[in-house]
């Protein structure tokens, strides 16, 4: 059976003038709608931001400044160590909720009720001040474990502060076999021990400038603290924001040593000495307290405390940097940044020219769109007429006068035919009526 013609429309003009209106009056009501989602997502913010007198350039929170920038050179026999809690815990969770708190046994650490066994992470001295006993046989008692428990037969009790425990972290040397020392340097990265033997000197960057020789101290270790450390293929570490630079005595690390005897030898005063100035350049690795700008401020992932885009800063933010040392962890450092004016506050998100460059593209599209699909709704209200057959036509800028004179033609045409014919049907209507 043969396919019906397509029937073109009677007038594919006025279609094609409907369809533009429609997508300018789409594009015009879209564009205002975003105005007004952006003036709260983005304009507010932005102008808030471009404003602030926040620093360009990143700092490492404490609130402090950056510490320095470290090359050691011709490092062999490396060795690093993880001392992070994480490898040595279990993954299972006890949920007291659940009713699996009542068997506890060992070294728990509990969060609003949900406890994991850190035994195998964890090393305690003595306990000198423990809370009350609690039975784990009722759930409410259980639901309400938050903190540090010591825990057998189904009783727990709370470590309370102060109390010493600390991370497993063992077999750790500076010696060869044959006892001879063979490291000489020990860097304190968060939660990873990076240990080599360095001999060549190390300097400051990008100067250049030698800050410590290992031959003027031949019998000491070099401990010091960094947030970022690399190595190259050529033996060269690269360490950057390095701050409490000291020099222990070698015989002090005994062989097998443990993450407590480094720190407590590490922050003991007396058996350690501050890297002291070097006599080739007269610089110094500044002291962590030397550096600091604000012992205690808010930290805002920005400056709208993350409530202001759909990305879940927040969220991102803590699983990465969520470590403040109440786990017996290192706590997380990252970069933020800070306002002289304004010492309560810090943030770890600021880019002014990002910022301007977001504010001005999302103010541009918006706004452009908005004002052309506007102009040519105008501008159809003054090229879009009705012509004679009723239809809508493009007329272009003719004049009005123009157009109601030729509205008064086709009227004109057309009434005289309408009252000839009213004028004979009245007379005949006359004609046939009846003789009273």
């Amino acid at each position: 059976m043969a396919k019906r013609p397509v029937k073109k429309p009677e007038y594919p003009e006025e279609s094609r003038i409907c369809g533009l209106i429609f997508i300018f009056q789409l594009i015009a009501v879209l564009s205002a709608v975003s105005i007004v989602y952006l003036t709260v997502a983005t304009y507010v913010p932005s102008i808030k931001a471009i404003a602030s007198t926040y620093e360009e350039a990143p700092i490492w929170v404490s609130v402090r400044q950056n510490g320095s920038e470290l090359a050691f050179d011709q490092c062999q026999d490396r060795v690093e160590k993880s001392c992070t809690t994480d490898d040595l815990i279990p993954t299972h969770r006890h949920l007291c909720r659940k009713d699996q708190c009542e068997n506890l046994l060992g070294l728990f650490n509990c969060t609003k009720g949900v406890c994991v066994n850190v035994t195998s992470a964890m090393t305690c001295n003595k306990f000198t001040n423990l809370g009350h006993q609690i039975s784990l046989k009722q759930r409410i008692n259980c639901q309400s474990l938050d903190g540090f428990y010591t825990c057998t037969a189904s009783y727990c009790m709370e470590i309370l502060k102060p109390y010493s425990c600390d991370r497993r972290c063992s077999d750790m040397s500076v010696h060869d076999p044959q006892g001879s020392q063979i490291r000489n340097v020990i860097v304190v990265n968060n939660d990873r021990l990076v240990m080599a033997g360095c001999q060549g000197s190390v300097s400051e960057r990008p100067s250049g400038e030698v800050i410590w020789n290992p031959d003027s101290d031949p019998d000491e270790i070099l401990l010091i603290s960094c947030t970022n450390i690399n190595s190259s293929p050529t033996g060269q570490l690269s360490a950057m924001d390095c701050v409490n630079a000291s020099l222990v005595p070698a015989n002090y690390l005994k062989d097998n040593f443990s993450l407590p005897t480094l720190m407590s030898v590490y922050q003991n005063q007396t058996v350690t000495r501050r890297l002291p100035t070097s006599s080739h350049s007269g610089r110094q690795i500044p002291l962590e307290s030397e550096l600091t700008i604000y012992n205690r401020s808010k930290l805002l992932v920005n400056l709208e405390f993350c409530v202001n885009t759909l990305r879940d800063e927040c969220r991102e933010f803590f699983a990465i940097h969520g470590r403040d040392g109440r786990d017996l962890r290192s706590p997380a450092r990252f970069p933020c940044y800070y306002t002289p004016d304004k010492n309560d506050s810090v943030i770890t998100k600021f880019n002014r020219n990002k910022v301007i460059f977001d504010f001005a593209l999302s103010a541009a599209v918006p706004g452009v769109l908005f004002v052309f699909s506007c102009s040519c709704l105008v501008l159809c209200t003054r090229i879009v007429g009705i012509g004679p057959d009723a239809h809508m036509q493009i007329m272009g800028f003719r004049r009005t006068a123009e157009l109601k004179m030729e509205a008064s033609n086709v009227e004109a045409e057309l009434l005289p035919a309408n009252d000839s014919s009213n004028r004979n049907g009245k007379k005949h209507s006359s004609q046939q009526r009846p003789d009273g």
